[in-house]
């Protein structure tokens, strides 16, 4: 059953369990009880919708969260909406994986996302850090020679591409000795890191650095003040967000 029809029947169901028991509380009638809703299937409904519920909270709030850090640090919108794209496509190309691959969006598969996440938005950091030095080394006094976004891109892989290979190859190298295990939730778990990580070091290794040669700055506007302007925006912008969904219930914790 999809969520959708599930949802539907829960609503159903809720709805006779509430007349049910406001006329049992109407007429006093005590000999059958309260009704309450007690089928497995709505326990992994409810399940399934926590798990929902819980991943599109995280990943909005580390959205946020991330955004913040970013523009605080970088002090560059163009930065930051490249890092958040690029985010936003890794998450859609693992996505299309899982559903070329037949998986439902189970719980695990859903909470998989927010590693994800958690895990391409920290190598972001370091590949547009790198990117942002070797502009701002570019037009400092020692240097003072123009340089291309071709140019950045190049020394940003100089200085984060190479670590960021290894340590992928490594974690896919360690997560493979899970395809022995004996238990299939370590065999699933073992397919999903592995797709993570393959999306992962195709987006940190090709589609950063393409989408870089096209739009990324090339100049930095980074100082003292200007890390306190763009954190005390940032931060200002993203609580703003933050009570907005929150609070017009886009989004909630169950």
């Amino acid at each position: 059953m999809r969520m959708w029809e599930m949802e539907e029947g829960m609503e159903r169901w809720q709805r006779v369990e509430k007349n049910i028991n406001t006329v049992q509380q109407e007429n006093r009638v005590g000999v059958m009880g309260p009704v309450v809703i007690a089928s497995q299937a709505f326990v992994n409904y409810y399940t399934q919708r926590a798990a929902q519920q819980g991943t599109i909270f995280t990943m909005v709030t580390a959205s946020i969260v991330f955004g913040v850090i970013t523009l605080g640090t970088t002090c560059s919108p163009t930065l930051l909406v490249v890092s958040l794209l690029t985010i936003g496509s890794s998450v859609c190309s693992v996505l299309a994986v899982f559903y070329f691959a037949g998986w439902e969006l189970g719980p695990v598969e859903q909470v998989s996302l927010s590693l994800l996440f958690g895990t391409t938005s920290e190598q972001i950091m370091h590949m547009v850090e790198g990117y942002l030095e070797f502009v701002h080394a570019a037009q400092s006094h020692m240097f003072a020679r123009e340089s291309t976004r071709l140019q950045a891109v190049k020394g940003m892989f100089q200085r984060t591409g190479v670590s960021s290979f290894l340590s992928g190859v490594t974690v896919m190298c360690c997560t493979a000795l899970l395809f022995a295990a004996e238990v299939h939730l370590f065999r699933r778990m073992a397919a999903i890191m592995m797709i993570i990580l393959a999306t992962q070091l195709l987006h940190n290794l090709v589609f950063i650095g393409a989408v870089l040669c096209v739009a990324g700055p090339t100049q930095s506007f980074r100082n003292a003040r200007t890390v306190s302007l763009f954190s005390a925006i940032g931060a200002v912008v993203g609580l703003a967000i933050f009570l907005g969904l929150f609070l017009s219930g886009a989004m909630t914790l169950i």
